[in-house]
């Protein structure tokens, strides 16, 4: 009776240890989705999913192609898009950003044409909210940009390049126009 006894106590540890560990493996999983998507590589795949359902959202939006960057997880990605009818363009997301904060905010967005393997440098135009607003486009959004893509895109033609690297604050979005321009 006293092997029972301890038997069942045995069971009953085990498992309450079983359940104690799935709640915190259920408690670390929805932490990380909520609080730092962007940061567990299991949650990727979900960002790139929603980045991809929240630019079908923007009127007008046509997801032409697509890339991800695989390896052990999907660390980057990006759209190549055509808003009604315009040249295409690419929007790019990278690991550790908020995939989904450019869509309801923007502090400024980078012109960019593609990474020239020739010259081992991109051509980058900063536009910030300033930039933009002087050319009749209010930046609240990535949706605010792209569908004033033409628009930008002239801004973007008429201004210098700025230096390939230059500090921002706050969330910015770079966006690659030209795409077929070092081919």
């Amino acid at each position: 009776m006293f092997k029972m006894h301890l038997g069942l106590k045995f069971a009953f540890g085990v498992g309450v240890l079983v359940a104690v560990s799935c709640i915190l493996f259920a408690a670390f999983f929805i932490v990380a989705y909520f609080v730092a998507p962007c940061m567990y590589a299991p949650f990727f795949y979900a960002d790139y999913n929603k980045a991809r359902a929240s630019l079908e959202q923007i009127e007008g939006v046509r997801i032409v192609d697509d890339w991800q960057h695989h390896d052990t997880s999907l660390e980057d990605c990006g759209f190549m898009i055509q808003i009604d009818g315009s040249e295409t363009v690419q929007v790019d997301f990278y690991e550790g950003e908020d995939w989904q904060k450019r869509f309801w905010h923007l502090d400024g967005v980078v012109m960019s044409l593609p990474y020239n393997t020739a010259t081992n440098s991109r051509k980058n135009t900063y536009l910030d909210f300033k930039d933009l607003e002087s050319a009749g486009v209010y930046l609240g959004s990535l949706s605010d940009v792209l569908e004033n893509i033409d628009t930008i895109l002239k801004l973007t033609r008429s201004r210098p390049h700025t230096p390939e690297t230059k500090a921002t604050i706050g969330e910015w979005c770079y966006i690659l126009y030209d795409l077929d321009s070092y081919k």
